[in-house]
């Protein structure tokens, strides 16, 4: 529900006066001047900001210094209420027009850009609106219990892991799989086997019932999935590709093509991806189910 514009400009006053009353409020808040819907304290919490930010404090003296307004400075301390909630609801209010500023420009876009340009505006702006306001940090305190009791369901059951397992038992067992949030980079110098290696991972994990998403610029599609049953039959890629195939093994081919054909893996094989595409399909790829993005 919108709230009204006498009840928002309250509000805001209220979050300004818990700020000039204790500075430390304005860390607690995680407002910025561009969430105050009214110009009149969008300035003064500018100012407020620029204070505080400084190494200032920041409190009716030094604002009425900056603004030369004894009214204003003095206002958002006599307006009642809570501030925590007011912070809160002017964060709220904040999402809601810049979803209508979005709403604008995606008509805007839809007329003059290219469908790409606005899919990647909208992703872009989604991102941007969603972060405000977000904590990206949390205390000791918050982590210790939950990390020890983590850390007595691995002791109690091995095979508990968290991450998504190679399929390398040795690699396993040193990095406990790949787990949600991390970044890996896998790095050697050219023709040593990466993009192979690769290829073997995913396709140990897919059929483990885990979905994947890949993408390459090294390899086309076809390849990629040849590669795939080759190392799902234990065969030689080589053989494979040149046609050098006996009866049993086009048997061991076929009994690997079933295995892979009801498991769910996304591979896009488009040369040059601009990063942009890239992004916007990993997230689809995600939305669809993968657990894991690789990109050679």
């Amino acid at each position: 529900m919108n709230l009204d514009r006498i009840e928002l400009e309250r509000l805001e006053k209220v979050a300004i006066g818990a700020v000039l009353m204790d500075n430390t409020n304005y860390d607690d808040f995680s407002l910025t001047p561009a969430d105050f819907a009214f110009p009149r304290n969008r300035a003064a919490y500018q100012v407020i900001k620029g204070l505080i930010e400084s190494g200032e404090e920041a409190n009716t003296m030094s604002l009425y210094s900056k603004v030369k307004d004894s009214d204003l400075a003095g206002e958002y301390l006599r307006e009642p209420g809570n501030p925590a909630y007011a912070a809160r609801e002017i964060r709220r209010e904040s999402k809601r027009r810049r979803l209508q500023m979005l709403s604008a420009m995606i008509n805007e876009s839809v007329s003059e850009a290219e469908p790409g340009e606005t899919v990647d505006m909208i992703h872009r702006e989604l991102d941007a609106i969603d972060d405000s306001g977000r904590t990206d940090f949390s205390s000791l305190r918050e982590l210790v219990i939950p990390t020890i009791n983590q850390i007595e369901t691995w002791r109690n059951d091995r095979d508990a892991r968290p991450g998504v397992l190679t399929g390398y038992s040795g690699l396993d067992t040193k990095l406990g799989g790949f787990e949600a949030g991390e970044y890996i980079v896998l790095a050697a110098r050219t023709s040593i086997g990466k993009t192979e290696f690769v290829v073997n991972m995913v396709t140990n994990q897919i059929a483990k019932g885990i979905p994947i998403g890949l993408f390459s610029a090294e390899m086309s599609a076809s390849r990629i999935v040849t590669r795939m049953l080759c190392s799902q039959g234990r065969m030689k890629y080589g053989l494979v590709r040149y046609g050098f195939l006996r009866d049993s093994d086009f048997s061991k081919l076929s009994e690997s093509a079933e295995k892979l054909y009801n498991q769910q893996a996304f591979i896009d094989d488009t040369p040059e991806i601009a990063f942009s595409e890239l992004r916007s399909k990993a997230r689809r790829m995600v939305r669809m189910g993968a657990r894991m993005i690789y990109v050679d």
